[in-house]
């Protein structure tokens, strides 16, 4: 498949490939070698260093993938899209050797996009286009982010519920939740915030304080006829503040002229009766 996708994709036959000393790759493909002229080349037995670069990437691609599961606690089941996620990735990050490009630029001759990354075994909610559903039923399904598939321009899920796999265009990604580790089931503070009930300040004026002073109950009084009996609360004195609260010369003024004018007008007005109401 490979050999036919690299003739047809890029237009560069396949000439020779190199692999170790397994018998996978000799005895069974012998004749597909042999009718497309391809020539075949082992290394020797126990001798990896002769295969440095396949090996040295396999290592990467493996690191990559672990890291990948570690951090989202994966089950080991999931090995397989772990380790196409990563192969993506590292086919889009700038290398040193290739001077700070990509293998994706080199390959295909344009630079390549990242506004698409999601991240990796997140909580995801794709949306569900069944005909069957109705009006009222959940259009998302909690979900894993899995992949980017190669066939779709979508995103590869792994549904919680049904326990399969899934590709959708529109998915809602919660990033910080992580469903297969403990204790992250649910969002965190930091995407659901709901607001904080805080309390008034107590009001503190100096000018307005007042202090309440009690009588003491004298259990003598004539009020006081049964001890077991409590007797009412004494009233409370209130002590207004020493200094009076007056208002400024210019606003009792205006207020003087206001209620001057208004008693004017109660004076000379004269209360007309309509025609109808004369007798």
């Amino acid at each position: 498949m490979m050999v036919n996708m690299a003739a047809t994709q890029f237009g560069q036959p396949t000439t020779r490939i190199q692999v170790d000393n397994g018998m996978e790759f000799q005895t069974s493909l012998q004749s597909f070698y042999e009718a497309r002229g391809i020539l075949l080349q082992t290394s020797c037995t126990d001798t990896p260093q002769q295969n440095g670069v396949v090996e040295r990437k396999h290592r990467h691609r493996l690191e990559t993938s672990r890291a990948l599961m570690f951090r989202a606690n994966l089950p080991l089941a999931f090995w397989g899209e772990s380790v196409l996620t990563a192969t993506y990735l590292i086919n889009r990050l700038p290398s040193t050797v290739l001077d700070n490009r990509t293998p994706y630029e080199l390959l295909l001759g344009r630079p390549p996009t990242y506004g698409h990354l999601r991240v990796f075994s997140c909580l995801a909610y794709g949306k569900d286009t069944h005909k069957s559903l109705s009006k009222f039923s959940e259009r998302g399904h909690p979900s894993i982010f899995v992949g980017y598939p190669s066939q779709h321009k979508g995103y590869r899920l792994w549904d919680l519920a049904a326990r399969k796999f899934y590709v959708s265009r529109d998915v809602v990604f919660i990033k910080h939740v992580f469903p297969f580790h403990a204790g992250e089931t649910t969002a965190p503070s930091s995407i659901l915030v709901f607001p904080r009930l805080v309390p008034p300040p107590p009001f503190d004026n100096p000018d307005l304080t007042a202090t309440a002073e009690r009588h003491e109950f004298d259990s003598d009084d004539e009020g006081a006829s049964d001890s077991s009996e409590m007797p009412d609360d004494p009233p409370l004195r209130v002590q207004l503040p020493q200094k009076p609260l007056l208002p400024s010369p210019r606003f009792d003024a205006v207020t003087r002229c206001s209620l001057c004018l208004v008693i004017l007008l109660c004076m000379t007005r004269t209360c007309l009766l309509p025609t109808y109401l004369i007798p």
